[in-house]
C-alpha cells in the first residue's frame, strides 16, 4: 500500500522548503554575478589570516597566498610553511651536523613585498654556510607583520622546539606605532575571543559576490559606535620600558633554551625604542637597520619633500633657543608638524600648521617653503616629529598613524649651536618604492651581510665552525 496523500505532502513541502531558498540564494548570486562580475572581490585580511588570541592574527598553515592580497601592488607569490610563518616547513629535528638560526621579527624579517629568496632570512643561510665551509646551515623566518616585542614571547615559543643555536630578535617599528596598548588588545582579545568555527564559515562563502554584498549592506546600516567607546589610537602599542622588559625576558627564555642572542633595531623612521634595544643587549650583537640603510644619517621624507631644519637664538642663552623647521613641498598642499608629546600616562600626538605666508619665520609667502618657527626652552633631549600633508589628517584628533610618516630626530636642544641643516636625499633609497617602512632586495642584502657579522661573533657559531 503506497503513502497516504497527506505524508506525500509534507515530503514535498519539505522538500519546497529545501529548494526554495537555495532557487533564491543561486538567484541572488547570479543577479550580484552580472552587476559586479567585472569588480574583482577586494582581498580580506581577516580570511587570509585566521584569529589567535596572542597575536592577533595568524597565517593559515600550509597555505599559498600573494602579495597582491595582501595589499601589495606588485605580484609576489608567498608560502606559508606547516608553523603558519613565511617559508619551506622546517624539519622537525634540526638534521645532524647543522646550525640552526631563528630569524623572529616584523614585517621586515617576513620580507615585505620581497621574493622569499630575496628576504634577509634567505639570504642569511647562504652567507653563513661560506663561513663555515659550506656546512649546513638554516635560518628560518617567523617574521609576521604587525608584530611587536610583546607578540614575540608567543612567537619565540613556535620557534624554541626547533632547537636553534641564535635567535634573532628583530623588531621595532610596530612597539612605536601610535595604536592602542599592546597588553590592552591581549586581554580584549582573550575576554572575547573570536570564534574560529564562524571565521571557516566566513571564509567559505567569502568568494560569494552576494555575501558580500549582503555584508557591505549589513554594514552600512549598522549604528555607529559611541564615540567613548572607540579604542585609544594615542599610545605607542609598546613604550620604551616595556620593550625593555619584553627583550630582556626573550633573550632570556632562548639562552635558557641553549640559544645565543642577536638583537636588530628595525625602527626606521622613529628613535622610539633604541635606547631600549641598547639597554637590553647586554653583550649581545646589537644591529640598527637605521643605519645600516642610511649610513650618513640622512633618511628620506614620505614622496620626497626637501626638508631643512634651521636653529637660531643664544646657545649659552639656553631658554631663548629657537628652532625654525622649514619644508619645500607643494604649493597646493598645507602642512603640519606631527610630534609627540608626553603626558600622564603615555605619548600623544599634537599638530602645528607650517606657514607659508611671509608671516612669523616664514620667509616668503606662497613660494612652496613651508615654515615654522618653535620657541624655547625645549625639554626633552630629542624631538621627534614628521611633515604630514593636512589632507592626510582625520577630523578626529588622535587618530594619526604614525606608520604614513617618516620622523627625523633633531638635534638636542644642547646642540642647537646649528646654524642650518640640509640633510641630503640619497639618490635611491634602499626602500620598496613608494613605502616608508620596508627595505627593498638592495636593503634586505645589506641587513643579511650585517646579521652574518653578528650571528658569526656568537659563541654558537663559533663552536660550530671549530667543530
Amino acid at each position: 500500500m503506497g503513502p497516504s496523500v497527506p505524508g506525500r505532502r509534507r515530503r514535498l513541502a519539505a522538500a519546497l522548503g529545501l529548494l526554495l531558498p537555495a532557487l533564491l540564494l543561486g538567484a541572488g548570486e547570479i543577479l550580484c554575478r552580472a552587476k559586479y562580475g567585472g569588480i574583482p572581490l577586494p582581498p580580506d585580511w581577516d580570511l587570509l589570516t585566521r584569529p589567535d588570541p596572542d597575536l592577533g592574527r595568524r597565517f593559515v598553515p600550509g597555505s599559498r597566498l600573494d602579495f597582491n592580497l595582501l595589499g601589495g601592488a606588485t605580484s609576489i607569490p608567498v608560502r606559508i610553511n606547516r608553523l603558519g610563518y613565511r617559508g619551506p616547513d622546517p624539519s622537525p629535528d634540526k638534521p645532524p651536523g647543522s646550525f640552526r638560526v631563528a630569524c623572529l621579527g616584523d614585517s621586515t624579517t617576513f620580507g615585505w613585498m620581497v621574493r622569499e629568496e630575496e628576504a634577509y632570512a634567505s639570504l642569511l643561510a647562504s652567507l653563513l654556510e661560506s663561513r663555515a665551509a659550506g656546512r649546513r646551515v638554516e635560518a628560518l623566518n617567523f617574521g609576521a607583520p604587525e608584530h611587536t616585542t610583546f607578540r614575540a614571547r608567543f612567537v619565540l615559543e613556535d620557534a624554541l622546539p626547533l632547537r636553534p643555536d641564535v635567535v634573532v630578535l628583530a623588531y621595532g617599528f610596530n612597539d612605536s606605532d601610535l595604536f592602542e596598548d599592546e597588553e590592552v588588545l591581549h586581554a580584549s582579545r582573550r575576554a572575547n575571543p573570536e570564534s574560529l568555527l564562524g571565521w571557516r564559515l566566513r571564509r567559505l562563502l567569502s568568494d560569494s559576490y552576494l555575501y558580500r554584498w549582503i555584508a557591505a549592506k549589513r554594514a552600512a546600516i549598522r549604528p555607529p559606535r559611541p564615540a567613548d567607546s572607540s579604542p585609544r589610537m594615542d599610545v605607542r602599542r609598546v613604550s620604551s620600558e616595556k620593550m625593555e622588559a619584553n627583550l630582556r625576558s626573550l633573550a632570556a627564555r632562548a639562552r635558557g633554551a641553549g640559544a645565543d642572542v642577536v638583537l636588530v633595531d628595525q625602527n626606521i623612521p622613529s628613535g622610539h625604542g633604541r635606547a631600549a634595544f641598547r639597554r637590553a643587549s647586554e653583550g649581545a650583537p646589537l644591529l640598527a637597520v637605521r643605519d645600516l640603510l642610511f649610513p650618513g644619517g640622512a633618511i628620506p621624507a614620505e614622496e620626497g619633500p626637501e626638508v631643512g631644519l634651521e636653529a637660531a637664538g643664544d646657545r649659552a642663552g639656553g631658554s631663548s633657543a629657537a628652532l625654525l623647521l622649514r619644508m619645500r613641498g607643494s604649493r597646493d598642499e598645507v602642512w603640519d608638524v606631527a610630534g609627540v608629546r608626553d603626558g600622564p600616562g603615555s605619548p600623544r600626538l599634537h599638530l602645528l600648521r607650517l606657514r607659508d605666508d611671509g608671516a612669523e619665520g616664514d620667509e616668503k609667502a606662497g613660494d612652496g617653503v613651508h615654515s615654522l618657527l618653535l620657541a624655547g626652552p625645549f625639554p626633552a633631549s630629542r624631538i621627534e616629529f614628521a611633515f604630514v600633508p593636512a589632507s592626510h589628517v582625520p577630523e578626529a584628533p588622535g587618530l594619526i598613524r604614525s606608520r604614513q610618516f617618516f620622523f627625523h630626530d633633531l638635534p638636542s636642544p644642547e646642540a642647537l649651536t646649528i646654524t642650518r641643516l640640509l640633510p641630503p636625499r640619497p639618490a635611491s633609497p634602499p626602500m620598496i618604492p613608494g613605502d616608508v617602512i620596508h627595505p627593498d632586495p638592495e636593503g634586505h642584502r645589506r641587513i643579511a651581510q650585517a646579521l652574518a657579522e653578528a650571528v658569526a661573533s656568537t659563541a654558537a657559531f663559533r663552536r660550530f665552525v671549530e667543530k
